[in-house]
């Protein structure tokens, strides 16, 4: 009974707190967007700045380098020797409202996306190609590709690629047909 009293007592509280306009410093190192009644978006660019709680959502991102490590993904090159390849994509937000109003979320965007383009590169690829020269069109495809998310990609680069054989899980010969289980070990 007491706990529900001091429930009630703490939602009116942060009722009452939501009602009185809020001071928000945004770093350098940042930038904010701020719904403006829930559909004027307005950018923050760094400092102080004065929101209302109640009727204004704020969102925050770093517009800074970053760097994502991509998951390493079991392909296939053009000539047909699978691979293990994985990547790193060192990127800066330069347009934080499509990133943030634009986007449900954008970090899991750029890695669905890079991971995209080092599929495409790779199965695009020869095996035995100059990683470089890998390194160069993933890049290009990468930029290419988040540009439209306000991401500006610095550099991206193939951080695996090994060649990989295939193992069926039974522990059995592989036949000419397609196996419906298989495992790939380096």
């Amino acid at each position: 009974m007491i706990e529900q009293a001091f429930g009630w007592l703490g939602e009116i509280a942060r009722f009452v707190g939501s009602l009185i306009p809020r001071l928000l410093v945004v770093q350098k190192s940042h930038r904010a967007v701020k719904y403006v009644h829930g559909k004027t978006v307005v950018l923050l660019e760094p400092g102080l700045h004065v929101y209302w709680p109640l009727v204004t959502p704020v969102e925050m991102c770093a517009v800074v380098r970053q760097v994502i490590n991509l998951p390493t993904q079991l392909l296939e090159t053009r000539d047909g020797t699978p691979v293990a390849a994985g990547g790193v994509i060192e990127y800066e937000i330069k347009d934080a409202v499509r990133f943030l109003a634009e986007l449900e979320n954008g970090y899991e965007a750029i890695a669905a996306v890079a991971l995209a383009s080092v599929r495409q590169v790779v199965t695009a690829s020869v095996h035995g190609d100059e990683p470089e020269l890998l390194d160069e069109e993933l890049t290009a495809a990468v930029k290419r590709d988040l540009r439209t998310y306000g991401v500006r990609v610095r550099r991206a680069r193939l951080s695996d690629l090994a060649r990989v054989r295939p193992v069926h899980l039974t522990g059995g010969l592989l036949t000419s047909g397609t196996p419906q289980h298989m495992v790939y070990e380096q």
